[in-house]
């Protein structure tokens, strides 16, 4: 037989009072369209790292490249090999 164990919770105060604003001094957001945010971005922020970006990107590609031509060149004699049986 299990005994039985009996929990306590906390005591909580019941006299929760919601607060109402006065006034809200919030101003309202300029809709704008996603053609807008976008343009906007192009214009200001995405200047700063193009150029850092396009010289990483360039570095990938200069990388890749000689594993494409190796792989090109071994598919080719596999080609021939596979020809000549």
């Amino acid at each position: 037989m299990k005994p039985k164990i009996e929990t306590e919770f906390p005591i909580t105060d019941y006299n929760y009072q919601s607060v109402m604003l006065g006034g809200c001094s919030a101003q309202r957001a300029e809709l704008t369209g996603f053609r807008n945010i976008s343009r906007d971005y192009f214009r200001n922020e995405a200047r700063q790292t193009f150029v850092g970006e396009a010289l990483f990107f360039a570095a990938i590609v200069l990388t890749a490249v000689p594993a494409f031509v190796s792989g090109a060149y071994a598919l080719a004699h596999f080609v021939r090999a596979i020809g000549a049986i």
